[in-house]
Order: C-alpha cells, then structure tokens, then sequence
C-alpha cells in the first residue's frame, strides 16, 4: 500500500508541476498586432475583388421595382438632424425615434 501512495503522490506532483509550468508560460507579454491591420487587410480585399462572386443578373420586373424605389427616395426632404431608434441608456424608457 505505501508503495500505492507513493504512486498518487508522484502522479499528483507531476500535475502541479505541468500546471505550474503552464501558468508560468502564460505570463508572457503578447504583443498585439497594430491597430486597424485586420481593417486594412479586408479593405485591400475589397479593393482588389480576389474574393468577389460573380455578377448576378436582375430581370426587368426587378430593375424596374428598383429603380423605382430609388427614385421614390428622392420625394422626402434630408432631415437637418437625425435622431436614432436606439436606447443610448439601458435603463431608458423613452424612444427617440421620429418615425410615427
């Protein structure tokens, strides 16, 4: 039996040892990549259509019903301001939409 217990003992010092070295390893400083390269990697992407999909095609109906709501935008007057739907406080009641 103590041989048993010597066993569990080692066993239970190898465990605290991996995790003492495991925590030791995630002290170390991590650098961060600078700000917005994520954002500029996507904008060249953008930029250069490497991933675009092809074009898709519209049927008359279709164009016709958009171009119609494109140029229905253009009867109501641009707002001085604009106001948002959005709580900017949680605990908030009111609603600052200006949409009826």
């Amino acid at each position: 039996m103590t041989s048993m217990m010597s066993l569990r003992a080692m066993v239970g010092a190898c465990i605290c040892l991996v995790a003492i070295e495991a925590h030791a390893w995630g002290n170390d400083t991590i650098v961060d990549p600078p700000v917005g390269t994520a954002t500029e990697h996507a904008l060249e992407i953008q930029r250069s259509g490497a991933q675009a999909g092809q074009p898709l095609s519209m049927s008359g109906d279709q164009a016709s019903a958009a171009y119609a709501r494109y140029l229905k935008s253009f009867s109501a007057p641009i707002p001085v301001t604009f106001s948002s739907s959005l709580k900017s406080d949680v605990g908030s009641t009111s609603n600052t939409s200006s949409n009826p």
